[in-house]
Formats: C-alpha cells, sequence, structure tokens
C-alpha cells in the first residue's frame, strides 16, 4: 500500500519515467543523425536512423542488416552500412561485382555502378565486411572493409526524415 502511495506522487512517477527513457535509450534503442549519400536510397542526407541496440546480443549480425558501427579511424564517428561479409568468408569486387566465395551476390538494394575493384579479402571471426548502398560513388570517398563485431553499435530498424518539418 505505501509502495502505491508513493506512486501516485509525481516527482516519483516523473524520475521512474525518465530512468525508463534512459534505459531504453542507452540499451535498447538509439535514435541518430545519419549523413553523407554512401546509403542512398535506403538512407537520405538528413534522416535520423533508429538503432537496435540489443539484437545482436543474442545474435550475430547477417549478411543484409544495416548497421550502424564507430569508426576506428575516426573516433567519435559512426556508419550506417550495409553487411555484405560475414565470417570465414572471401569477399572480392570485380568490375563492380560483389563474389563472396567466387560466388556473385545479388544486391537488388544498390544504385550505381562505378566498376569497382577490390581484391581477395578473407573475413576474419567477430568481423563483418560493409558496404553502403551507392555504388555510383567514388571508391575512394567510400568507407568500406572490415568491421570488428566489438564496433557495431546495432542493426537499424527505421528512420525518419522529418524531426524538425515545420520548425523554420
Amino acid at each position: 500500500m505505501l509502495a502505491w502511495k508513493l506512486l501516485r506522487k509525481w516527482y516519483v512517477r516523473a524520475a521512474l519515467e525518465v530512468g525508463a527513457i534512459l534505459f531504453l535509450w542507452f540499451f535498447v534503442i538509439q535514435v541518430r543523425p545519419t549523413s553523407g549519400s554512401s546509403m542512398l536510397p535506403t538512407l537520405k542526407e538528413g534522416a535520423y536512423a533508429f538503432v537496435d541496440r540489443i539484437s545482436y546480443r543474442f545474435c550475430a549480425p547477417a549478411r543484409g542488416d544495416v548497421i550502424m558501427f564507430k569508426s576506428n579511424e575516426r573516433p567519435g564517428m559512426f556508419f550506417c552500412k550495409r553487411v555484405i561479409g560475414l565470417p570465414g568468408e572471401t569477399i572480392a569486387i570485380r568490375d563492380g561485382q560483389v563474389y563472396i566465395n567466387e560466388l556473385p551476390l545479388r544486391e537488388p538494394y544498390i544504385i550505381g555502378n562505378r566498376l569497382w575493384q577490390v581484391p581477395p579479402t578473407r573475413i576474419g571471426g567477430r568481423q563483418a565486411y560493409v558496404l553502403g548502398d551507392n555504388r555510383g560513388m567514388a571508391l575512394i570517398r567510400h568507407y568500406h572493409g572490415l568491421v570488428a563485431y566489438r564496433n557495431i553499435l546495432g542493426r537499424l530498424i527505421g528512420k525518419r526524415y522529418d524531426f524538425d518539418e515545420g520548425n523554420d
């Protein structure tokens, strides 16, 4: 009975609600802004990405997942890319076509093709190979490559473009 009376107090309820929101923010779902054009048409410039932070604690990333990960080269930077290669596989790109263990990968989500060339790369354990969907960009301007699982923030589960719409 005492607990119910305490919960009816606004300041206790407010503290519990703030605690629940912080828990969800740090451990379950985060919303982060995106920039750049390497994930067109999947993510447009200025989109807000909803990132599921919990599912990869129970399973590994799958081919085709769009993930957000932290950069080793640029501390504090996060990238969104698509997982195309998994641990133990060998990936190569010849004339813009991605090959996994010498078999061509079907990728209906990509736009453009700059006929990229990437030599065969063996993917180690607890790593994924990532690429953006906009292959019309020059490879030099496009982050791609191996990402350690420990650097993966989570899986993209949604996006939104208009949070600040009408606030001109």
